[in-house]
């Protein structure tokens, strides 16, 4: 049986935090995968999910109709609409 491909185009994100202890500030980045679950969830699935974190999506993101009609379903989840814009 052939996979449906799947791509999920998104879900990531970059925390910037200041921390502040007395007169002093520390700043923190965190980078975040949100679609972790869903991976996991869709690995030995009847789906072939090809995942884009949203920084990778303004260079990558198949804008041409050939390359959209390789998948099945897109997923955009979380994602700027200037990433794809711009």
């Amino acid at each position: 049986m052939t996979k449906s491909k799947v791509l999920l185009v998104g879900e990531s994100w970059v925390t910037s935090a200041t921390h502040f202890k007395g007169f002093d500030q520390f700043g923190s980045v965190t980078f975040h995968l949100g679609a972790e679950p869903l991976v996991a969830a869709l690995q030995d699935s009847p789906f072939e999910l090809t995942y884009m974190p949203a920084h990778e999506a303004a260079e990558r993101f198949p804008f041409e109709a050939a390359g959209l009609a390789e998948y099945k379903v897109i997923l955009l989840s979380d994602i700027g609409a200037n990433t794809l814009l711009l």
